[in-house]
């Protein structure tokens, strides 16, 4: 999977003002991003990928984590904790629009308002309610790694297959008709 398409995807979906002003975790925003555009299994990502896409661009990083102005239309800002137990972070975002900032007069921590977005979740796609990305925004090119031959042989089939003819042609000194791949 791209980096580009992950950050570039996540930073679309931050604009729709349904996601606006909640904590939330990178895997719920994960799920946010494939319910909503109805992404196909194949471009499909999780938290764990959301959030190295946005570590490993560090332009990115430094204004998540800083002022938040991460698009012209919204504010996105970062934040982490590492629950009691656990041995990695839990990276969460919040959207909101332009010049906000996440809501910190209370007195309570900010890590106990994250919310799983199941009511964003729940919400039945058709048609008319399926979100687009923005025109810059084009999926990664489907990998090719299981792609089959013809009649259904894969390609490691067809070596041994042929392997096989040419030892049997080797050690018998006589021609045998190939096998139809």
């Amino acid at each position: 999977m791209e980096n580009k398409f992950i950050t570039g995807s996540f930073l679309d979906a931050t604009r729709n003002t349904d996601f606006h002003d909640k904590w939330m975790t990178a895997d719920t925003w994960a799920a946010l991003v494939a319910h909503h555009y109805q992404l196909t299994p194949s471009v499909t990502y999780d938290g764990k990928q959301l959030a190295r896409a946005v570590n490993l661009d560090r332009r990115l990083t430094a204004v998540l984590d800083s002022t938040g102005e991460a698009t012209e239309h919204t504010n996105v800002f970062r934040k982490w904790y590492k629950p009691k137990g656990s041995k990695s972070n839990i990276y969460c975002y919040y959207a909101t629009s332009k010049g906000k900032k996440p809501n910190t007069e209370s007195n309570e921590k900010w890590f106990t308002k994250i919310t799983n977005a199941r009511d964003l979740l729940e919400v039945k796609k058709t048609r008319s309610n399926i979100l687009v990305f923005s025109s810059g925004i084009t999926t990664p090119p489907q990998d090719n790694v299981n792609k089959r031959h013809r009649k259904g042989r894969d390609l490691r089939t067809r070596v041994l297959v042929n392997l096989a003819y040419k030892m049997q042609q080797h050690h018998w000194g006589m021609l045998v008709t190939p096998p139809l791949l």
